[in-house]
């Protein structure tokens, strides 16, 4: 009986949990699996996190091999226990749509018009099949908020508000730190680097994505590779702000909009004239300001 109400009450979880990347989706995973350990669920975690570790191709093969047959003889195991999956990747919907079980999600980025990739036939026929077994979603973002309640139902989507990284350090250095990913086809780097250049200061990105947003001739900007969080917790305290630039179209809010919301330091928030700000966090060290050269100028002046 014991054993039967254990099954019962046990969560799986399916996700990206540990990351050499310090990516925006693995620090939500694991705030998501520590509140459910706070609440005395038992938790199965199976973290693909290690195919995106691993650095020769036959071994991630192997890996996610090993963790998808992981994942469906958890779900036969523990049958009634509920399922959650973290949509990144998004293939991960072919586990419970092959297992015909229905699951919790949460979801980052959406399944089309995700704005750092390409809409997949995939990823469109699995949420068009999986989307009927959803109990629950989880959205991030409160533009996907509004639009998933239109789709699937006020009565299945949750707005679920990240919680911020405690504990960071001051910024006692010089110059502007960025964080993440920098493509040019969704975010608009150009305001930035031609007001920093300008004014000789210094912007260091961590992260990856086109080079090409930086001119040859420009000699205050510096690529890095992306960190994980401890590390990042070490690189803080060289700068003096930290700069957050939004998509230029879409539904997507970087995570990081919720991560630095109680940091001890100031943070330029980078913004579209389509979005709607009043939405997303105000915290007194948060400063919008929309992304034209001019109001850059001003508010490095005032932040620097």
């Amino acid at each position: 009986m014991h054993i039967e109400k254990e099954k019962q009450s046990r969560k799986i979880f399916l996700g990206v949990i540990s990351s050499d990347r310090g990516s925006s989706n693995s620090i939500r995973n694991a705030q998501v699996i520590s509140q459910l350990e706070k609440e005395n669920r038992i938790v199965s975690v199976i973290d693909f996190g290690v195919v995106f570790n691993a650095k020769r191709k036959l071994t991630k093969i192997v890996l996610l091999a090993l963790l998808v047959a992981k994942s469906f003889c958890t779900i036969v195991l523990y049958r009634k226990s509920d399922l959650i999956i973290s949509t990144n990747p998004k293939w991960l919907l072919l586990i419970p749509y092959i297992a015909k079980k229905s699951f919790t999600m949460y979801l980052g980025d959406p399944f089309s018009g995700d704005v750092s990739k390409e809409d997949s036939f995939l990823y469109s026929f699995l949420w068009d099949r999986s989307r009927r077994l959803i109990k629950t979603l989880f959205v991030f973002s409160p533009f996907l908020y509004d639009r998933f309640k239109q789709e699937i139902g006020d009565d299945k989507v949750r707005f679920l508000t990240r919680e911020p990284i405690l504990d960071l350090p001051e910024m006692r250095g010089e110059g502007v730190l960025y964080l993440g990913d920098f493509s040019s086809i969704d975010r608009n780097f150009e305001p930035l680097i031609t007001v920093l250049e300008g004014l000789n200061i210094h912007l260091d990105l961590f992260g990856t994505g086109d080079k090409r947003i930086i001119s040859k001739n420009t000699k205050n900007v510096a690529v890095y590779a992306r960190r994980p969080l401890s590390e990042i917790f070490e690189i803080i305290p060289s700068y003096k702000i930290m700069v957050i630039i939004l998509n230029r179209f879409g539904f997507q809010v970087p995570g990081k909009v919720y991560d630095f919301a109680e940091a001890p330091f100031r943070v330029l928030i980078l913004y579209e004239d389509y979005l709607d700000i009043k939405s997303l966090p105000q915290p007194v060290n948060y400063f919008y300001c929309k992304n034209v050269a001019s109001e850059i100028r001003i508010a490095l002046s005032e932040l620097l």
